[in-house]
């Protein structure tokens, strides 16, 4: 799957979870992805980071860092996240 596919996915996906309530979607590219979300947030004055987390499959699981852990642990934000 590409990366435009996969967004386009999530964005959907965060569509019909959030139908009704006033958002906005973005997709982020950054080598780093925390850093990626954090200037992000700061530069748009946000209030709550809302985030679908990415599965990974075996043996991939053994040797990723989870993003979402290292977002908890590195925001004074709020974090939503959605499973599609």
């Amino acid at each position: 799957t590409s990366v435009r596919a996969s967004h386009a996915q999530a964005e959907m996906s965060i569509e019909k979870q959030l139908e009704g309530i006033p958002h906005t979607y973005h997709a982020l590219e950054n080598k780093d992805t925390i850093d990626g979300i954090q200037e992000f947030t700061q530069k748009k004055a946000a209030d709550l980071i809302v985030f679908i987390p990415q599965r990974h499959r075996f043996p991939e699981n053994i040797f990723h860092r989870s993003n979402t852990k290292r977002m908890a642990f590195n925001t004074s934000l709020p974090l939503l996240a959605l499973h599609a």
